[in-house]
């Protein structure tokens, strides 16, 4: 929390990327947390990875953890469970469940697909929710578990393969992936149908000959 997730600010605001070891090399984020909010954030050196994690249809559930200030009943929960529209941006379903209620505030544990510009604390305020404190516990199979706050942890290779071998091939142990390619699309042959023999020209075609009487 407290740190932008780009690489570089207009505003000279600290980054993620300040705070990563200078050999770590060049990154970039799969998704982005906002200024106020906290936990897991993937990093990788490949591009495409990063698009096709971020991508809708790859159908990753981002979970949170969410504290909001005030109070909600069971319509407000099935509402948000079936996909809420906010100043004419539609919001997909979510996996809602309450978890507590401490005071003011009620902890509710997210699950969302699409992961669109702060749409957890969009969505909770449409039904009167105001997220006060909002935790990224999960991205896909990947799990927030007991990491420290700072703490990197490399994913192995071989974790990698299994988890996105499905939907990106994967390079040698580096990590580097490319997206998958469709063969290319072959041109379909045309068949030529033999062509009807060509009449002589005039020039070839053959004249018959005057014959000349016999000789007397």
């Amino acid at each position: 929390t407290g740190l932008v997730t780009t690489h570089r600010d207009p505003e000279g605001r600290e980054t993620v990327f300040d705070k990563l070891p200078k050999d770590l090399g060049r990154v970039i984020s799969v998704g982005r947390l906002d200024l106020t909010s906290e936990g897991l954030l993937l990093l990788t050196n490949d591009g495409e990875l990063a698009r096709a994690l971020e991508l809708p249809s790859t159908a990753w559930m981002r979970r949170y953890k969410a504290r909001a200030y005030g109070r909600v009943d069971d319509a407000a929960v099935e509402k948000l469970r079936k996909g809420v529209t906010v100043e004419g941006i539609k919001y997909g379903p979510m996996e809602v469940d309450i978890e507590r209620e401490t005071g003011h505030n009620i902890w509710l544990n997210i699950g969302i697909r699409e992961g669109k510009n702060r749409e957890v604390r969009k969505a909770l305020d449409s039904v009167g929710l105001r997220v006060n404190r909002l935790i990224r516990t999960a991205y896909g199979p990947f799990q927030l578990g007991q990491l420290d706050k700072n703490e990197i942890k490399v994913i192995p290779h071989r974790v990698l393969k299994d988890q996105c071998g499905h939907m990106v091939e994967l390079g040698d142990i580096s990590g580097e992936a490319v997206a998958k390619k469709r063969p290319p699309l072959r041109k379909p042959t045309r068949t030529k149908r033999p062509s009807a023999p060509r009449p002589p020209s005039r020039a070839h075609q053959s004249r018959p000959t005057k014959g000349k009487g016999p000789r007397s």
